[in-house]
């Protein structure tokens, strides 16, 4: 099968994320607002990095994870191309990488994450913050406290000429890999391939053209797709 037919993919790109961002994506389209720049949560995720060097002590484990924030503090990509650079709508051809991403990261976006493992690090400790740290947390910490759950987005027929490689390069070298992995092998081991060709969305896409599902992890920690929309019927009527 072609990759690209008049000028569209024809395989489904999906998005994970959590439904935290569902109404503002539905608003302005998928990649239509960049809610963590408006909440300044990478200038936050910068204050909060200081207080924690300053005032925590930390093992090797959490030494990890502060070097992870500090990298995401400088939006850029690693040496290794690790894209660390947050607010864009990324796509990949995977679904089970969509789906992994959207359960590892609660709050629907890895720097959100950072954001509140450190400002919950520093509140069981006890650790005061500056009040004009507080005041930028105020607006992230009330959006993240609503009830979520992590959901993935499938789009068909996506253009060509919206996407760009996932480290902010041209996309033809992915595009043109893609092609050439879908003419050689049989669709499990195409979408195995796919798991890390992720891209970088440049214009918004109107929900419209999407579908949205609830991802489910079984006790097994087995992950399935249900509906969105009965999911939050449900959870509207029950009053979560």
């Amino acid at each position: 099968m072609t990759l690209v037919v008049d000028g569209r993919l024809t395989i489904p790109l999906y998005h994970g994320t959590s439904d935290l961002f569902y109404e503002s994506i539905v608003a302005h389209g998928l990649g239509g607002r960049n809610i963590i720049k408006e909440m300044r949560a990478v200038e936050l995720l910068g204050y909060l990095i200081s207080i924690c060097r300053d005032s925590l002590p930390y093992d090797e484990e959490w030494l990890v994870r502060m070097n992870v924030a500090e990298r995401i503090v400088r939006q850029g990509v690693t040496s290794g191309g690790f894209n660390l650079r947050h607010g864009s709508a990324y796509l990949t051809p995977s679904s089970f990488t969509a789906m992994n991403y959207a359960t590892s990261n609660q709050y629907g976006s890895e720097a959100l994450e950072y954001v509140m493992q450190l400002w919950y690090r520093l509140r069981e400790r006890d650790i005061s913050v500056p009040r004009v740290v507080s005041d930028i947390a105020q607006p992230l910490i009330e959006f993240t406290a609503r009830p979520r759950i992590p959901i993935l987005i499938k789009l068909e027929a996506v253009p060509a000429n919206i996407l760009a490689a996932e480290n902010g390069g041209d996309a033809a070298n992915i595009l043109q890999r893609l092609e050439e992995w879908r003419e050689q092998m049989d669709d499990r081991l195409f979408f195995t391939m796919c798991q890390q060709e992720n891209f970088e969305l440049l214009k918004p896409v109107p929900m419209g053209e999407a579908e949205v599902f609830q991802i489910v992890t079984s006790r097994e920690h087995q992950l399935s797709l249900e509906p969105y929309g009965a999911v939050t019927s449900y959870r509207r009527l029950v009053g979560n």
